[in-house]
């Protein structure tokens, strides 16, 4: 980790704060010792609660919880991680990313209290054509908007609208940011609990896609590092101008396959899978299953419903890949550096053991 000088950031409160990125944010805020209180606020309480951290119930999408957060935690910055996850209903993105981003934003502004807002966006507000050629930049970078059409998912849309909010309502009062993170990894996350359940399923040998498309990571730590030197960048007499109203890219910088990560994790996990081993199923096989799907869920619900997973634009992200990052003004402005420099083996085994632990703590409960 980084051992740069931080400021004092005061009261926090993570806005959808009980998930795994939640946690890592705040074994960093304890480890460096930054803050006077830390508070979580979210629709669920966290899995795991900390018994020094107080969880506040919060519906983002209404002004009366939102203004019974604040007045209780009284924060001088907030991290932003409240979303649903890919696969939800749309309405559901629209209610949090959309309607919940602007009534926290504005009660933010309203505060007496709050001086900074720290967001956690995604690579998946980029409308930029894949695959790339070059490593991107924010300069470079074009979020989905109505203009450039709607060619992602629920979640990538409103998660870009959520995003040029934020740096819009940047002001004296209220200095924001947005941190756009590529697939971040811990343990728990979704991506490494897919690929572990395909292992413990006996699926780990089958490759979706004849694809060689690159994708990016980072770990969960170097994710949590970036936000608090984001927040402590935003409080600095120094930095303020620099990050204030911005937008940064993180990565590890170390580009992988969607396939050559899987094969790491399993090898760490004690079953390596050789590419002679693989039944690969092809992209045109998976394009018409896709395209089965979705008419499929659409007549069995009389227009009501979506395939929320299993559709074209997740299939044709598997084909494509994602953005590479060019993370050079994340390094020059905020000191930000990734915690596995030197590699993702040390990424990769922290996040399969973690993620082994907490299925056998489930796997245990079950019985009990």
């Amino acid at each position: 980790m980084p051992t740069l000088e931080i400021e004092n950031l005061g009261s926090v409160v993570l806005v959808g704060g009980s998930g795994f990125l939640g946690s890592f944010i705040i074994d960093r805020l304890l480890s460096v010792r930054c803050t006077t209180s830390i508070a979580i606020a979210d629709i669920r309480p966290p899995a795991t609660p900390t018994p020094s951290i107080p969880y506040y119930h919060l519906d983002i999408s209404s002004e009366s919880s939102i203004r019974a957060v604040l007045s209780k935690t009284r924060p001088k910055v907030i991290f932003h991680l409240a979303s649903p996850l890919p696969g939800k209903p749309r309405a559901a993105f629209h209610e949090c990313n959309i309607v919940g981003t602007r009534l926290l934003l504005r009660l933010a502004q309203e505060s007496p209290y709050v001086d900074a807002l720290v967001h956690t966006s995604t690579n998946q507000v980029l409308a930029n054509p894949l695959p790339s050629t070059e490593p991107l930049t924010e300069s470079r970078a074009i979020l989905w908007t109505d203009k450039t059409g709607h060619r992602t998912e629920p979640y990538g849309h409103t998660k870009a609208i959520a995003d040029a909010m934020v740096r819009s309502a940047n002001s004296p009062s209220l200095k924001t940011v947005a941190l756009r993170f590529p697939n971040v990894y811990g343990g728990t996350d979704t991506w490494m609990t897919i690929l572990m359940d395909d292992l413990r399923g006996g699926r780990s040998k089958i490759q979706l896609g004849e694809t060689s498309a690159i994708v990016e990571l980072i770990t969960a730590e170097s994710a949590a590092d970036a936000h608090v030197l984001a927040a402590s960048a935003l409080l600095s007499p120094s930095k303020s101008d620099q990050v204030a109203g911005e937008a940064f890219l993180f990565s590890d910088e170390q580009p992988d396959t969607w396939h050559g990560f899987a094969r790491r994790v399993w090898a760490e996990a004690g079953h390596p899978v050789t590419s002679d081993q693989v039944w690969i199923v092809p992209f045109w096989v998976l394009f018409v299953a896709a395209w089965i799907t979705e008419w499929a869920v659409w007549l069995l619900s009389f227009g009501t419903r979506e395939s929320l997973m299993f559709h074209i634009i997740n299939v044709r992200k598997l084909r494509d890949g994602q953005h590479v990052f060019d993370i050079g003004k994340a390094k020059r402005v905020l000191g930000f550096r990734p915690v596995d420099e030197r590699g993702r083996e040390e990424g990769i085994k922290r996040a399969v053991r973690r993620n082994i632990e907490d299925f056998e703590k489930r796997q245990r409960a079950k019985k009990e």
